[in-house]
């Protein structure tokens, strides 16, 4: 999304006959605001409170503005009494307006995201060079495009998922001669939908790309469209391209990345793991285990995030994706609810209402049983990252406990402790998990074993984790880090966790704004 800066005239979508002259500027970074030469309101009423959610429409750099989800930030009166007004939108949306009531609904969206190119890696380019037998001596260079051709697969009943490309022959054919191609995901759907369905998806997207990629995806282009809004009438216009497309504009957090992920750093290639099906295959899952993977993201698009935190996010998502995914019960509900009865006739009257709260959840499987779980679920690739399965599961669980239950007499933990080796493999565990959920196969997952980022995450796991029985007697005697052998200092790649300068925010803002 480029950033964006325009002068026109705003009013409030229930009243239209107050036009206010102003400046809107936008930039993914910090959102849309607009500064307005005057005010909606009277200046007798400058006191008053706002209510509601405000919806401005507007006309500026020759585009019809809808600003949803609008906040008054600064009211004031410069001399000599003319009112002015800033205001913050969560959501612009150019090309048309809505007025105070309609909703938002379409059924498509077009996404482009910084990493995307990338992931993909596809070309509809090919250089072909002639040279003599001098060497460097280039007598011929040509480059032919063959356009790739559009991809679709069907998510569901309702929704189907698209790979986009374009191209576009670029400078002035003397001193600079370039061919331009552009990646694009894109959702159909079958009748229009609510605009929050379609940025759930492109939250699913986000997270697909930032999966692959093993960097933090943005999107750099957003559009939507819906059937009846269309150009101008236009008989030489297929009935497909008279679509009027809307572009939406959204706080991101941060500017694009200036240099994609490298091709040689992805976690897994879009072909490796099985292309556009298996990115159909991902919404779905992406659609009942949302709140897992919000978790679980969080670690990738924001780097001010303290350590402790971070790893209480992967936790919290392994245990959310366990509990949508797997049986969420011991003893099946009527033997447990038997057996529970039974326990608490056992006690004496004035102890069985505390007795029965206590039990309440006690049906519920541990965390080390949730993990465990989801290891068999990851299948032998996680074990090659930790051969030692158990151990780790027992150090998860030891921490977490020491980070949620506080205890003076325990040591702390601290930054020096290696919780980021923890989080790192926690994070492949639930995405591996994710990716077999969407019946990605195992052997789909053999290029994990070859990523130096891994490569290094398991030599370092393997140091970081107790190793003999007196290491593990210390460390379940409430030793946070174990007494281990001595190494060189662990210093984290520079590509380690993906971090860029800045943040990245996944589109979650949204929910809270439409």
């Amino acid at each position: 999304m480029d950033d964006f800066e325009g002068t026109g005239v705003f009013w409030l979508a229930d009243n239209p006959e107050t036009q206010v002259a102003g400046t809107i500027r936008f930039s993914a970074e910090t959102g849309a605001t607009i500064d307005l030469i005057g005010a909606f309101g009277q200046i007798e009423t400058f006191a008053e409170e706002d209510e509601g959610d405000v919806r401005i429409l507007g006309v500026a750099g020759r585009k019809l503005l809808t600003l949803s989800h609008c906040l008054r930030t600064n009211r004031t009166i410069e001399m000599p009494g003319i009112p002015r007004e800033t205001w913050n939108a969560g959501l612009v949306l150019a090309g048309a307006q809505w007025g105070p009531s309609e909703e938002f609904e379409f059924d498509r969206l077009t996404v482009e995201f910084d990493q995307l190119p990338n992931w993909v890696s596809r070309s509809g380019v090919e250089i072909e060079m002639e040279e003599r037998q001098e060497p460097n001596k280039i007598t011929r260079l040509s480059a032919t495009l063959r356009p790739l051709d559009k991809e679709t697969v069907p998510i569901d009943e309702v929704r189907q998922l698209s790979l986009n490309y374009t191209w576009a022959l670029g400078g002035d054919h003397i001193t600079d001669t370039r061919i331009g191609q552009s990646h694009a995901l894109q959702v159909s759907y079958a009748t229009p939908q609510p605009l929050e369905l379609l940025l759930a998806d492109l939250r699913s997207l986000q997270d697909l790309v930032t999966l692959g990629a093993d960097a933090p995806a943005s999107p750099t282009a957003i559009s939507v469209s819906h059937p009846d809004i269309k150009r101008e009438p236009h008989e030489r216009l297929p009935e497909e391209q008279q679509r009027l497309p809307i572009h939406l504009f959204l706080r991101t957090g941060r500017t694009p990345a200036e240099e994609p992920q490298n091709r040689h750093k992805l976690l897994l290639g879009f072909d490796a793991v099985g292309g556009l099906a298996t990115a159909a295959s991902w919404l779905k899952v992406a659609d009942r285990y949302r709140s897992a993977l919000g978790s679980l993201f969080s670690i990738r698009y924001s780097d001010r995030m303290y350590i402790e935190n971070r790893f209480l996010n992967v936790v919290t998502a392994a245990e959310t994706f366990h509990r949508i995914g797997f049986s969420n019960e011991i003893l099946p509900a009527d033997q447990y609810k038997t057996r529970r009865r039974s326990i608490i006739r056992a006690v004496p009257k004035e102890h069985r209402d505390w007795l029965g709260s206590r039990l309440q959840f006690a049906n519920e499987p541990r965390l080390s049983d949730r993990l465990r779980d989801l290891v068999g679920l990851a299948g032998d690739g996680f074990q090659w990252l930790v051969p030692d399965q158990a151990q780790f599961v027992d150090v998860v669980v030891h921490v977490r406990n020491r980070l949620t239950h506080y205890d003076e007499d325990a040591d702390r933990v601290t930054e020096s402790e290696p919780l980021w080796l923890y989080i790192e493999a926690l994070y492949v565990l639930v995405v591996q998990a994710a990716l077999r959920t969407a019946n990605v196969a195992e052997d789909a997952l053999l290029p994990l074993r070859e990523n130096q980022r891994l490569l290094w995450l398991r030599r370092q796991l393997g140091d970081a984790l107790p190793q003999s029985s007196h290491e593990r007697r210390l460390f379940d005697g409430a030793m946070m880090r174990p007494r281990m052998r001595p190494r060189p200092p662990m210093t984290a790649p520079r590509s380690f966790g993906s971090q860029r300068p800045g943040t990245t925010l996944r589109c979650d803002i949204l929910s809270d704004i439409i």
